[in-house]
């Protein structure tokens, strides 16, 4: 990969791996099933702390996209795989089978909502390497998808102003005619949340770590659609869950007006959130 696109963050080496390919977008013909490794031969980036199981592994020049992997192992700790013990097969740094299918179907469905989310790109199996849970061997799971934006909103404090200013400029494509950036980004987030939750969709992790600040929304493994439903047990519950969402929104919201040093325009922001049919 050629750095030069990413001019903040950290460096990782990767290997790549023999996989199988589980889901895959037709129109996409290169795959990237690779672990973190000190020793390996392919270059690897971290935007921040904050990514700490993905990596950029390539950018898209005829796409003007970048590539990301989910699920490579861990970018904080010596190695790519730890189990702690207190939820099952849970392992810090791995990606489920369950959850790397359940994230490329949501986040399709919810993208052909016309809500602005990274793409899907495949789902692939490591056919070639395992880790001993200590209850299960498992093979890993790697999730692929493209962005426009690299960045999230949480690494924002690690970014230099011009990469901030550059994809804040591209908020001119949702077409919200407000002076302030919170308010622009409140619109976004409320329309985002009332597309959802008018389709019976618990998106179960909004926070500035799962926007990009191209305001696209990521992270879809916790979440909830009509084409991946929950256990019995939880479809019963789970809207009792979307009025918790509002508040995940509204930390977004404080987050920016930090951020841009802006003072939160309280009443216009309850307009908005009338106008998506929610309240503070």
């Amino acid at each position: 990969m050629n750095l030069f696109y990413l001019s903040t963050g950290k460096a990782f080496k990767g290997n790549s791996y023999k996989y199988k390919n589980i889901y895959s977008n037709k129109l996409i013909s290169d795959f990237f099933p690779m672990l973190l490794d000190e020793n390996g031969d392919f270059d690897t980036f971290c935007p921040s702390p904050f990514h700490g199981r993905s990596v950029v592994v390539h950018y898209n020049k005829k796409t003007q996209r970048y590539i990301v992997i989910k699920g490579c192992g861990l970018t904080y700790f010596p190695y790519n795989f730890t189990n702690t013990g207190e939820v099952g097969d849970g392992t810090w740094g791995l990606l489920l089978k369950d959850d790397a299918i359940r994230d490329y179907i949501c986040g399709d469905e919810i993208s052909k909502l016309g809500i602005y989310t990274n793409k899907m790109e495949a789902v692939l199996k490591i056919t070639n390497f395992k880790f001993n849970t200590g209850k299960n061997i498992l093979n890993p799971y790697i999730l692929q998808y493209s962005v426009d934006c690299p960045y999230r909103l949480a690494d924002a404090p690690f970014l230099p102003i011009k990469i901030i200013k550059k994809y804040v400029k591209k908020w001119g494509r949702f077409g919200k005619a407000y002076n302030q950036k919170h308010l622009i980004v409140a619109d976004v987030v409320f329309n985002n949340l009332k597309i959802m939750h008018d389709n019976e969709i618990l998106h179960n992790a909004i926070n500035i770590q799962n926007y990009t600040l191209s305001l696209e929304l990521l992270d879809f493994e916790l979440s909830r659609t009509p084409d991946m439903p929950y256990s019995k047990e939880d479809e019963l519950i789970f809207k009792d869950l979307f009025k918790r969402e509002v508040f995940h929104c509204l930390e977004i919201i404080n987050f920016i007006c930090y951020l841009f040093k802006e003072n939160m325009d309280s009443k216009e922001l309850g307009q908005i959130l009338k106008k998506y049919g929610y309240s503070m």
